[in-house]
């Protein structure tokens, strides 16, 4: 429950495809993906020695890109 019916699934299929590693995340509440979700990018992102200036991560948004673009 929480996602569109067979999402997980094709999800899944898709980094068993790619090779990547598939983690499900349970929530109460969907905004607790972002804090997540931000955690585990700027992780990622520092391992790589990336610098980061600005990140936003948020799933409601994630519904209108155009919010995206002018955030």
């Amino acid at each position: 429950m929480g996602t569109y019916y067979g999402l997980e699934k094709d999800v899944k299929s898709f980094a068993d495809e790619q090779g990547y590693r598939f983690e499900k995340i349970r929530v109460v509440h969907p905004q607790n993906v972002s804090e997540i979700a931000t955690y585990v990018f700027l992780k990622a992102l520092k391992r790589e020695d990336m610098d980061v200036k600005r990140i936003f991560f948020d799933c409601f948004t994630a519904i209108n890109p155009t919010f995206n673009i002018g955030a």
